[in-house]
């Protein structure tokens, strides 16, 4: 997931996070940030989430043809780097991938592990510096009976996650021009013990929250979609 996410999700994370924690990868809870870029599987809603009809119509978005990318879409992307992860979650040594987009010349990037058992909330991991840049937002498309939105950026990065301890990782992308995106993943744990305790990220509910591209599936900040990628 994906997502460039508010900076606020830092200190939102650290006050559940302690490095004897099994992570189990995502789960519903309540919500505790928005934004985050779309791409991958689809979340369906018949209702509301919240049991009320859909707010607005579809058709008075401003999009030529179903499963295309628009003018009024594109308007609604930022003018910054963004970024998601091919993945919500991955075990230990296994590869995550990131899809980036920015208009600047270059970017870099940073991998860190929150923890609230250290002075700065969180061990560097990785970093990056001096990559390509390449704008790919014109390969978003909108859905507009659903209000779905997808990113369809390919794969630019790829971070490998051997020895890494199980939890929530932030990567944070800075471009030459000085934008800066986030996004969030989970190193879970590969097998559950019964003694230890267990956070559970909720993935499902912060996407179901996620107005990326205008729309979600609650209706705040914006019209409500029926549909959404992860």
């Amino acid at each position: 997931m994906l997502l460039g996410l508010a900076g606020s999700i830092m200190g939102a994370l650290l006050v559940v996070l302690l490095g004897s924690l099994q992570s189990a990868g995502p789960e519903r809870a309540e919500p505790t940030f928005p934004t985050a870029v779309s791409d991958g599987a689809s979340v369906n809603a018949s209702a509301s989430p919240g049991g009320t009809e859909p707010s607005g119509n579809p058709d008075d978005e401003t999009v030529e043809g179903a499963g295309g990318t628009d003018a009024g879409l594109l308007a609604t992307l930022p003018n910054r780097i963004e970024l998601y992860g091919g993945s919500v979650s991955v075990i230990p040594g296994q590869p995550i991938t990131l899809h980036v987009s920015t208009n600047a010349r270059t970017y870099g990037y940073s991998v860190e592990r929150l923890d609230a058992t250290l002075r700065r909330g969180a061990q560097m991991m990785a970093t990056a510096t001096r990559r390509v840049g390449h704008d790919y937002r014109s390969l978003t498309t909108f859905d507009p009976l659903t209000r779905d939105v997808r990113a369809n950026w390919p794969v630019t990065d790829t971070v490998h996650t051997n020895g890494w301890k199980p939890g929530v990782y932030i990567v944070t992308a800075r471009d030459s021009a000085g934008t800066v995106g986030r996004a969030v993943f989970v190193v879970r744990t590969a097998t559950l013990v019964p003694s230890e305790p267990c956070f559970v990220f909720s993935a499902l509910t912060y996407q179901a929250y996620n107005f990326w591209g205008g729309a979600n599936l609650y209706g705040y900040a914006g019209p409500r979609a029926v549909e959404l990628s992860f």
